[in-house]
């Protein structure tokens, strides 16, 4: 489950109760403010939260996955996250 709010001038993005636990998330968010966008690893479990100070009037659009740390570098799901917005 994704969810994404803003409040006391902060956007959030919420997820909860992953298949599996991964060692990190890759978490991708667009606003109008930030047009190409902005990614952060964040670290992995089964659920996590991001939040952004809010730079826009408009709402913002989030994306993420689940990756796992090898020695050669990260593999990642193929596919991201439903969007929301919040």
């Amino acid at each position: 489950m994704v969810a994404a709010w803003s409040a006391d001038g902060y956007a959030y993005v919420d997820w909860r109760t992953t298949d599996r636990a991964f060692d990190k998330f890759i978490v991708r968010w667009t606003s109008a403010a930030d047009p190409d966008g902005v990614q952060e690893d964040v670290t992995g479990g089964f659920r996590g939260r991001v939040r952004t100070r809010v730079r826009t009037n408009s709402g913002y659009r989030w994306n993420l996955k689940g990756c796992d740390t090898g020695v050669f570098g990260s593999t990642c799901q193929k596919t991201w996250t439903v969007s929301v917005t919040g």
